[in-house]
């Protein structure tokens, strides 16, 4: 059996029927419940202050995502996973 990823990083911007947000969504109702972030190179604040986004408990990595950034972000999603939170 596959083991579940640690974290979903997903571009917001998919040339499909769904985004990265409709990605992340499906990805979570069909398995288990994995943290998430939308990378997108789109930095306009229409994007990055998207309610649906953060409502669902996702962040938003605008591209090119700083090293700093993302080291951060998977540090948060560790702790959280360590201290018994999940998304």
């Amino acid at each position: 059996m596959a083991k579940a990823p640690d974290v979903l990083l997903v571009d917001y911007h998919l040339h499909d029927r769904m985004d990265g947000l409709d990605t992340l969504d499906a990805l979570r109702e069909h398995g288990p419940r994995v943290p998430g972030a939308l990378v997108t190179a789109d930095g306009s604040d229409q994007v990055k202050r998207d309610a649906r986004v953060r409502a669902r408990g996702y962040r938003v990595l605008t591209k090119p995502i700083k090293p700093a950034s993302l080291r951060a972000f998977l540090a948060a999603q560790r702790s959280a996973h360590v201290a018994g939170h999940t998304p």
